[in-house]
């Protein structure tokens, strides 16, 4: 297994040592409330769309926030991997994220005030054919699920802080 000559990840890696200042960036998406459950969320020019199933009230017009939630684990996962295959070398001729979480409703419909709100585990099977060596596949997992910014989120304490602000009517 052999590095690649110059990575989409070296690049940014000798970037981020030139400039260690520009390393932390700020991401930032809106959202917009729609029908009874539903948001429009814009993150940069892309507009995401969430909603909820009709039994909680909502039209069922895209999936909860909780599913893309686990959608972006599984792309985060998924982009992490690519990004180390290219870096060490190796070659994916398929890879796929299948990603589960268990969340106890409980918690959301205050039928229980002693269950936190919230995902209980969030579990993920990266799903890969190559023709790599079971060990490079491994050292691609270690360094891709050490990488993996989703990962890193969910599993370590993220501060999240809310404040709320009253907008004026015109």
């Amino acid at each position: 297994m052999e590095q690649a000559a110059s990575s989409d990840l070296m690049r940014v890696r000798d970037r981020l040592k030139a400039d260690p200042d520009g390393a932390l960036t700020v991401i930032k998406a809106v959202t917009l409330g729609k029908g009874r459950r539903g948001s429009v969320g814009r993150v940069r020019n892309f507009r995401i769309s969430t909603d909820q199933p009709s039994w909680i009230g909502g039209d069922n017009g895209g999936p909860t926030p909780v599913e893309l939630l686990l959608a972006a684990v599984g792309a985060g996962v998924e982009n992490t991997y690519k990004l180390y295959a290219e870096d060490l070398g190796i070659t994916l001729d398929h890879l796929a994220v299948e990603v589960e979480g268990r969340l106890d409703l409980r918690g959301l419909s205050g039928a229980d005030r002693g269950v936190r709100p919230g995902l209980k585990d969030v579990r993920a099977t990266v799903i890969i054919q190559s023709s790599a060596s079971d060990g490079d596949l491994a050292r691609l997992r270690a360094a891709a699920e050490q990488a993996c910014p989703l990962l890193g989120s969910l599993r370590c304490v993220t501060p999240v802080g809310t404040s709320l602000r009253r907008d004026q009517i015109s």
